[in-house]
């Protein structure tokens, strides 16, 4: 069985919409239902959503003190993605926050959102734009140049 959409208001009590592209702590949604979690998952789950994904996947399954295979799978089992995953989608998360902001280059960006490099910010696979089109979708209020500026410190 698939959870649609519409399903989503049903089981969780607010629309898909609210939820769209953003990280939602689950006991928000829950309330104490959510600590029904496997303890080890939701432990790690708050982990890696308190240092925005810059916690490595092996310190993890070490910390909760599971083999990474098991954690891997326990992880994907208990929230529907790998640890990976989610650490990319808590990276990409905090670094579209960072944009939001202030007037940052995307260097400085990709560094505080634990990124080894600017190359490693896959800005389009996560956003299905560039920095740029984002950066004008999202901030309509910034002049041209200075979406130009932010856009120029892409390269």
């Amino acid at each position: 069985m698939l959870l649609t959409p519409l399903g989503v208001g049903s089981l969780l009590g607010v629309p898909a919409g609210v939820l769209a592209s953003r990280v939602v702590e689950l006991h928000d949604l829950l309330g104490p239902r959510a600590s029904e979690l496997a303890p080890g998952v939701a432990w790690a789950w708050r982990r890696l959503a308190t240092a925005h994904g810059a916690v490595s996947v092996d310190a993890l399954a070490r910390e909760i003190g599971w083999s990474r295979r098991h954690f891997s799978e326990r992880f994907r089992a208990e929230l529907g993605l790998s640890p990976k995953s989610a650490v990319r989608v808590l990276r990409f998360e905090r670094a579209r926050s960072l944009f939001g902001r202030a007037r940052v280059r995307i260097s400085d960006v990709a560094a505080a959102s634990g990124y080894a490099d600017q190359s490693h910010l896959t800005w389009v696979a996560l956003s299905g734009c560039t920095p740029r089109a984002w950066l004008a979708d999202e901030l309509p209020f910034l002049q041209d140049y200075e979406v130009e500026e932010l856009a120029s410190s892409e390269s």
